[in-house]
């Protein structure tokens, strides 16, 4: 009853019961206010969350194969031999 409370009485916050009202964002500039929204989600930006998560997967990999990520793998396994190695 008290979250339920905190969601009425903060209505310019919260929504209320009808929930935080989310406006469509800008894609690189655009305005895509008009777009219905099942296109704008299954359209262009849908494409451009994929073309993110490309991003961040290809630069974690760059990250974890990297001297500094081996070292970090070592570290994780091994601290005590790293050590001994001079990794840390």
């Amino acid at each position: 009853m008290l979250f339920y409370s905190f969601l009425l009485k903060f209505y310019h916050l919260t929504g209320g019961d009808e929930g935080i009202r989310v406006l469509r964002p800008f894609l690189l500039g655009f305005d895509l206010s008009a777009v219905p929204k099942m296109k704008f989600l299954i359209g262009s930006y849908y494409y451009y969350a994929l073309i993110v998560l490309a991003i961040a997967a290809w630069a974690m990999w760059r990250i974890v194969s990297s001297p500094f990520g081996i070292c970090l793998k070592a570290i994780r396994d091994n601290p005590e031999k790293a050590t001994y190695l001079g990794s840390v």
